[in-house]
Formats: C-alpha cells, sequence, structure tokens
C-alpha cells in the first residue's frame, strides 16, 4: 500500500534503538494490535495496556524466547506509550 496515494507523506526518518533493547521494540511492534481498549462514554475510549495473554503466542510465532528480562522490557515500553498518550488526552 502506498501512503502518498491517500495523501499520506511516508514517514522516512528513523528511531535509533538500543541493541539491547531491539528484541523489546520488535516484540513490541509486533503486539501493536493487541492493545485492551476501555469505553469512557463520551470521553470516547483510551488504551488500559497490552493483552499480556497474546505475547507468549507472539514470541512463539516469531521464533523469540520470552523471557523474564524481555517481558520486563516490553512492560516498560508499554508503560511509557501509556504515559505519553495519556498526556495527549
Amino acid at each position: 500500500m502506498n501512503p502518498e496515494a491517500f495523501g499520506h507523506a511516508r514517514d522516512r526518518s528513523t528511531v535509533p534503538v538500543w541493541p539491547d533493547m531491539r528484541a523489546a521494540v520488535g516484540m513490541f511492534m509486533a503486539l501493536g494490535t493487541q492493545w485492551k481498549w476501555i469505553g469512557a462514554g463520551m470521553a470516547g475510549a483510551f488504551r488500559s495496556g497490552l493483552d499480556y495473554t497474546a505475547i507468549g503466542s507472539t514470541a512463539t510465532a516469531l521464533g523469540v524466547k520470552l523471557t523474564p528480562e524481555l517481558f520486563n522490557d516490553i512492560r516498560l515500553l508499554e508503560r511509557e506509550s501509556l504515559r505519553v498518550w495519556s498526556a495527549r488526552r
């Protein structure tokens, strides 16, 4: 799909990732559709966190060994994402 066909410029920026966080960032990106949402009536809806039941199966599907350290790094990315999204509301 070409985003420019819909009037969106393609994002050509890169974000540096520390080598020790590459597995966590890869898993976090793979879990992008696994957010739990909570309805807040007239205020809309907001993400409450990742669906942790999907983490193990995603790791298995990608051939990634899910260690306690990797799980904690994913949770760190989750917390920071929630903080940023919360600040935008």
